[in-house]
């Protein structure tokens, strides 16, 4: 590209200075013209000095050995002018290229005045592929152009879908893709799921271990037994707890008349539960116990408001098997069981 000046990498500048001699003698030239601009220059190499339109030769007839002056002059006489035509190069400061791009190192403010729409356009060969837009106060929208593209607008308390060049989009995006997918979500809410009611919230999912133990209910007792194994999973999935228990213990005696069952369920059961079925279970399995088989299947319920399961018969829901399973060696219950915290 052609330029003026000693480098391609700037844009060509020429400066005139012209110095007119109000009295005789002077031998140097510096400070303001006739047209009150002062005289600056970078290299001595690229100026060139006239007298009365006449050019000079440099290192001749002047000197540049000091900055910003012509000097080393023949004496001028009043009325002389000496022109100074200085080339140089502007370089705009801290510019990024628009062809080659570059970096910026501190923050960047692109205003919108006075309407809502595109602060920043996108495009690829000349064609919008997207845009950053402002729609109302405080609110932000990022998206792509065309019906197949998504974005996201930023405002107020909530992060929304857009599709179709920045349309509010319900039940139209996906987070993620089968391929690709995102990896732990943490959530301080509410899941909702297949709708927006609060039916369809899920607000709680955990999983732990628990601690069973025998408990003789009436008595509030559990020193005549000796819980050889205590082992409990649960899983809870909103106000849905599933718990597993395998536990082996001995007796010494019977307790008759008392309930027996497990104590240290992980939550309360609900306070009024909709029907027996929400905390109770058939789903035992025991070993090692003198409970007559014609007696009918045992269950276990766990009472309201607590974390205390009994065992009752199935058939007919009497408890009071203190006397039956305490005197047991090394008898072995194992069950699953759901039931309703409130």
């Amino acid at each position: 590209m052609a330029y003026i000046g000693k480098s391609p990498t700037g844009t060509g500048v020429r400066s005139r200075f012209y110095y007119t001699q109000t009295s005789g003698g002077g031998t140097s030239i510096s400070g303001t013209d006739d047209n009150s601009k002062t005289l600056t220059f970078t290299d001595g190499e690229y100026i060139d000095v006239f007298l009365n339109g006449v050019l000079l030769v440099a290192g001749t007839d002047y000197n540049t050995n000091t900055a910003n002056t012509i000097s080393g002059l023949a004496a001028l006489a009043n009325g002389d002018v000496v022109e100074v035509v200085v080339y140089d190069i502007f370089t705009v400061a801290d510019t990024v290229s628009a062809s080659q791009g570059g970096t910026f190192n501190s923050s960047v403010t692109v205003n919108r005045p006075s309407s809502d729409g595109d602060v920043i356009i996108i495009q690829k060969d000349g064609t919008q592929t997207g845009a950053i837009t402002t729609n109302g106060d405080d609110t932000v929208e990022i998206y792509g152009e065309g019906s197949a593209k998504t974005g996201l607008r930023f405002g107020g308390s909530s992060l929304i879908p857009l599709k179709n060049a920045g349309a509010l989009s319900d039940n139209g995006v996906d987070l993620g893709t089968s391929s690709y997918r995102f990896n732990d979500a943490y959530l301080g809410g509410d899941l909702y799921i297949g709708g927006t009611g609060s039916a369809n919230a899920l607000d709680e999912y955990e999983e732990g271990t628990w601690t069973p133990a025998i408990y003789y209910q009436n008595s509030d007792d559990q020193t005549n037994s000796n819980n050889d194994i205590q082992s409990g999973t649960y899983r809870k999935v909103g106000k849905l707890v599933v718990a597993t228990c395998m536990l082996q213990w001995d007796a010494t005696d019977a307790r008759a008349n008392d309930n027996i069952g497990v104590s240290g369920f992980p939550f309360n059961a609900m306070a009024s539960p909709p029907d027996n079925e929400t905390r109770w279970t058939t789903n035992i399995t025991m070993k090692n116990t003198s409970f007559a088989a014609n007696d009918g299947p045992v269950g276990i319920m766990v009472a309201p408001s607590g974390a205390l399961g009994t065992f009752i018969k199935a058939n007919t829901s009497t408890a009071n098997l203190g006397d039956q399973f305490g005197q047991n060696t090394n008898m072995i219950v194992r069950f699953t069981l759901s039931y309703h915290t409130d």
